[in-house]
């Protein structure tokens, strides 16, 4: 062979010996072996929750989802039934491998039960999956199902203790006073103090506000305090009654007493004064006359 097409012969050999491979991966693709699909970038997941604490499953507005990643960092938050929500419902889109957990938080109300896509790791808090879940026509992962099908994250409304204790500012319990409890949707649960200053008010899980109120004291400042928060000991301070030029009840009343006493010795001196001067000697006044004075003398003669 000519030398002058040797390099032309080992190019055409590499060509067709590279054929075979190239005929391969084209008969992969578009022969019976099926095709992975290509992961979306992209990941929708929607839910309801629904109210079990009455007759009945209702859906269960105005509770506050979040969504969180592995580190239970929180991505996004929704409040079901809101917006374009329908009732009950919950919706989230977030970069594919991002979403991890599902919180589910709304006073006085705890999850009890939640489909087989969550699992409950904390309180109200779950983990989710989507393995194994088929997107709608929306492409969108259905957690739960409908409220009609009962397959969704129920929650329950639950009941706590809020307690604590009421003293004076020397440390002494404060018996029959007045605790109210003020939700943030504006309950009101009252209670009353025990001999020893402590009180227990059932209520809803959930934050409030405390003010105590007792006779002889001012009303105390609103505490905030969580049914999860240890008893609170909050302090009175003794009411101080003004009377007269700003003094209290018992300074006042000290001061009148003075008063009185002063008072009394000026006008038993003007008297004792008086008695001791020269125009204060005793006149005896007789108005009766001579013959009545001897018509009584007879009388009295008559009338031993």
């Amino acid at each position: 062979m000519d030398m002058r097409y040797g390099p032309l012969a080992t190019l055409i050999v590499l060509v067709l010996l590279s054929c075979p491979i190239i005929l391969s991966d084209v008969s992969m693709v578009d022969g019976d072996e099926p095709v992975e699909p290509v992961e979306p970038t992209a990941i929708t997941i929607c839910g309801f929750v629904g109210d079990v604490s009455t007759e009945g499953n209702i859906p269960l507005n105005g509770v506050v989802v979040q969504l969180l990643d592995s580190n239970r960092k929180i991505i996004d938050t929704c409040i079901t039934g809101e917006k374009s929500l329908e009732d009950g419902e919950f919706r989230f889109t977030y970069k594919n491998g991002e979403g991890k957990y599902l919180s589910f938080s709304i006073e006085g109300y705890t999850a009890r039960t939640w489909p087989i896509t969550m699992n409950m790791v904390d309180d109200n808090l779950l983990s989710f999956s989507i393995e194994g879940l088929t997107p709608d026509e929306e492409g969108c992962y259905e957690l739960t199902s409908s409220m009609t099908e009962g397959s969704f994250v129920a929650m329950r409304m639950t009941t706590a203790h809020i307690m604590g204790y009421v003293k004076d500012k020397n440390g002494n319990p404060l018996n029959g006073a007045q605790v109210t409890l003020k939700s943030s949707d504006d309950r009101i649960t009252t209670g009353t103090t025990d001999s020893n200053g402590y009180f227990e008010i059932s209520c809803y899980y959930g934050t409030y506000t405390i003010q105590v109120s007792c006779n002889g004291f001012e009303k105390s400042d609103s505490v905030t305090v969580s049914t999860t928060d240890p008893a609170p000991t909050i302090v009175m301070t003794e009411k101080v009654h003004t009377m007269l030029w700003g003094l209290d009840t018992a300074h006042t009343m000290e001061l009148i007493g003075i008063l009185v006493v002063a008072l009394s010795f000026i006008v038993i001196s003007l008297i004792y004064r008086r008695s001791q001067s020269e125009d204060s000697e005793i006149v005896f006044i007789n108005d009766l006359d001579d013959d009545d004075e001897e018509k009584e003398e007879k009388k009295k003669v008559r009338h031993p």
